[in-house]
């Protein structure tokens, strides 16, 4: 029991969960989170503060940039591959998709996680502190 309390989490320190009050795998808050942070950015404060991309940038860039994969994979399958070798070019054309797809989720989270650090000192305190902490109880007045 010793070992286990002088030992450090992957979350910096084993008094953490004691600390926060709360489970870190603890699936409802999580999703109550979730919620009440989406609910903030819709609301009108949310939407007064600055992004980089507006939702339908990111809409687009996210469906957009794996049709864009899907057709270079296809592109790059007709150059390099042999008339009769469909399966190859198969594979190319996903494995262009997948790339892609890879990199327009990689904005899409850059993007989430710009908005919410470069805004952190213009947030409310509750939520600032349900940032901090990752609990969702702090978020009352964002959540029905």
């Amino acid at each position: 029991m010793e070992y286990f309390l002088t030992r450090f989490t992957v979350y910096g320190s084993p008094f953490y969960n004691l600390n926060a009050g709360r489970d870190h795998t603890d699936w409802e808050n999580q999703s109550r989170l979730r919620k009440a942070l989406s609910r903030f950015q819709q609301s009108e404060e949310g939407q007064a503060l600055p992004k980089k991309f507006t939702d339908q940038q990111i809409k687009g860039i996210r469906w957009g940039l794996p049709v864009v994969g899907l057709f270079f994979g296809r592109f790059i399958g007709d150059i390099y591959c042999a008339q009769s070798s469909i399966y190859m070019k198969g594979i190319f054309a996903v494995v262009g998709l997948t790339v892609f797809n890879k990199i327009g989720m990689d904005i899409r989270n850059d993007n989430e996680i710009s908005y919410w650090t470069s805004n952190y000192p213009k947030l409310p305190s509750d939520i600032q502190k349900a940032l901090s902490y990752g609990d969702a109880r702090y978020t009352g007045r964002w959540i029905d």
